[in-house]
C-alpha cells in the first residue's frame, strides 16, 4: 500500500513539474518535500496534492 501511494504521488508531482526531494508515507498522512518553481505558491503545491489524494482514496 505504501509502495503505491509513493509511486502516485512521485508520478502526480511529475505531472504538475514538482521534484520530489523527500517522501515518506505514513498509514494517515503522507510527508513530503519537493522543489517546485517560484512562481508556485505553497498553498497552491498543498491543495494540489491533497486534492489528488482525497480523489484516490
Amino acid at each position: 500500500m505504501a509502495g503505491r501511494k509513493k509511486r502516485k504521488s512521485k508520478i502526480q508531482c511529475d505531472n504538475y513539474k514538482y521534484h520530489v526531494k523527500a517522501l515518506e508515507v505514513m498509514p494517515d498522512y503522507i510527508h513530503i518535500f519537493v522543489d517546485v518553481p517560484q512562481t508556485v505558491a505553497p498553498c497552491d503545491i498543498v491543495r494540489t496534492l491533497k486534492s489528488i489524494s482525497v480523489i484516490e482514496l
